[in-house]
C-alpha cells in the first residue's frame, strides 16, 4: 500500500501516561513532541504500521522524528514504554490498527474507485484496470506518466502535514502550563517516586490509568495525591505487590497523616511520632527536618519513609545515626546526610557532622 498524507492524532497525545513516560525514561519534558513525527514517518513509509527491525530502518525513523541524542536511544524508549512494539522481526506501532485502520481502507476505496473512473473515461474495461491493481500497477502507474493521482488531491486537501503538526503541538504545550490541572505533574511524579523505589524507570500502566489519575486530581488534590503516593511506594506490602492500578484501588489506605480515611482508625500524626523519638539532640533535629518537610507537601512522603525510622545520638561533636538496614543507610548517605548535617547544625546551635549507619547484623545481611 503507499503512503498515507495524514495520521489520526490525538489532541491529549502529551498527557497520555505512555507520553510522559517517555519525558522521564529520555529525562526530556518535551519528547513527546517527537510522536507526531515518528508516526508520520510511520505512515508515509510504513502504512501497516510495521517497519524491519534493522539498524537502517531505526537510524531512517530516528532522523525523520528530528532526534538529536544518542542513535537508537528514541527507539529504545518507545519500545520500553509501549509506545512501539517487537513481534516477528518487525517494530510496529502499538494499536496502530485501531487508529488508522479505518483511514486506510478508505483511501483504498477512493484509489480503487478513482482507477475504476479513469478506466471508464478512457473507455478501458474494468477488467484491465482490476489486472493493472493485482499485478502492481494502479496509481504506481499514473505516476510515471506525470499524471495527479485525483484521490490523493480529495484525501489530502483536508490533512495537515507532519511538520506543522508538530508545530502545533509544541506550541500548545508551551501555552499550557506545566501543572496544569496537576496530571502531569502527578504522573512525573509517580515515575520519577517509581524509579526512587528502586523499582526501575518505568513503571507498568494499563490503558483506564490515566483517566483514573485525573479522576483522581480533581477528587483529592495534586499535593494529596502525590503524598499518598509517596507513602505507598514506602509501604513494604505495596512495593511487593504495587503498580498504578494497585495504588488507584488502595489510594485510601495512604491518606494524608492527620487525616485517615473514612472508617480507618487514626493512628498519631507526624507530630506525635516526632515527639516519641529518643534523645532531645535527635528529637529537636527531627523537629527542625519535619517543619522543611510541612512547608513543603511534596517532601512528607519522604519524610516518613526515610527520615523518620532512623534514630539519632550525639557523640561530641558527631550525629550518629542510626538506620533500620543497610539499604537505608546507604540510601540516607548518599541524598540527606548534608541536609541532616546542616539542619542539625542550626537546631543544636553548633557545628557537627552525620555518620549514617546501620546496626551490625543488618549490615551484614543477618537480620
Amino acid at each position: 500500500m503507499a503512503g498515507l498524507p495524514w495520521v489520526k492524532v490525538a489532541t491529549d497525545f502529551t498527557d497520555d501516561p505512555k507520553a510522559l513516560a517517555l519525558a522521564h525514561r529520555l529525562d526530556d519534558p518535551r519528547a513527546p513532541l517527537h510522536l507526531p513525527a515518528v508516526w508520520g514517518h510511520f505512515a508515509r513509509h510504513y502504512a501497516d504500521g510495521s517497519m524491519p527491525d534493522s539498524e537502517d530502518a531505526i537510524r531512517a525513523l530516528e532522523r525523520a522524528a528530528l532526534w538529536g541524542g544518542a542513535g537508537g536511544a528514541l527507539v529504545d524508549a518507545l519500545l520500553a514504554v509501549g509506545l512501539l512494539e517487537r513481534k516477528r522481526k518487525r517494530i510496529v506501532v502499538h494499536a496502530w490498527g485501531d487508529w488508522q485502520e479505518g483511514h486506510t481502507r478508505k483511501l483504498e476505496r477512493d484509489r480503487e474507485r478513482m482507477r475504476a473512473k479513469r478506466a471508464e473515461t478512457r473507455g478501458t474495461s474494468r477488467a484491465t484496470v482490476e489486472r493493472g491493481s493485482r499485478d502492481g500497477r494502479g496509481t504506481e502507474e499514473i505516476e510515471r506518466r506525470g499524471e495527479e493521482d485525483p484521490s490523493l488531491r480529495s484525501v489530502g486537501a483536508a490533512a495537515a502535514p507532519v511538520a506543522p503538526a508538530l508545530k502545533l503541538a509544541r506550541s500548545e504545550l508551551e501555552k499550557q502550563p506545566s501543572s496544569a490541572d496537576g496530571f502531569q505533574e502527578v504522573v512525573r511524579h509517580w515515575f520519577a517516586a517509581w524509579e526512587r523505589a528502586g523499582r526501575g524507570k518505568h513503571s507498568p500502566l494499563r490503558q483506564e490509568d490515566g483517566a483514573n489519575l485525573k479522576r483522581l486530581v480533581r477528587q483529592l488534590g495534586a499535593d494529596e495525591l502525590m503524598a499518598r503516593m509517596d507513602r505507598a511506594l514506602a509501604d513494604q506490602w505495596f512495593l511487593e505487590r504495587g503498580d498504578l492500578a494497585l495504588f488507584v484501588r488502595q489510594r485510601d489506605r495512604y491518606a494524608q497523616p492527620g487525616r485517615p480515611a473514612a472508617g480507618a482508625p487514626a493512628g498519631p500524626t507526624l507530630s506525635e511520632r516526632v515527639a516519641a523519638a529518643q534523645g532531645p539532640e535527635w528529637r529537636r533535629v527531627l523537629e527542625a527536618l519535619l517543619r522543611l518537610a510541612l512547608e513543603h507537601p511534596e517532601r512528607i512522603g519522604a519524610f516518613e519513609r526515610w527520615l523518620l525510622p532512623l534514630q539519632g545520638s550525639l557523640v561530641s561533636d558527631v550525629l550518629v545515626v542510626l538506620a533500620p538496614d543497610a539499604h537505608h543507610a546507604s540510601f540516607v548517605a548518599d541524598n540527606y546526610r548534608a541536609g541532616i548535617a546542616a539542619v542539625a547544625s542550626e537546631a543544636l546551635g553548633r557545628a557537627v557532622r552525620v555518620d549514617v549507619t546501620a546496626p551490625p547484623l543488618a549490615a551484614a545481611g543477618l537480620s
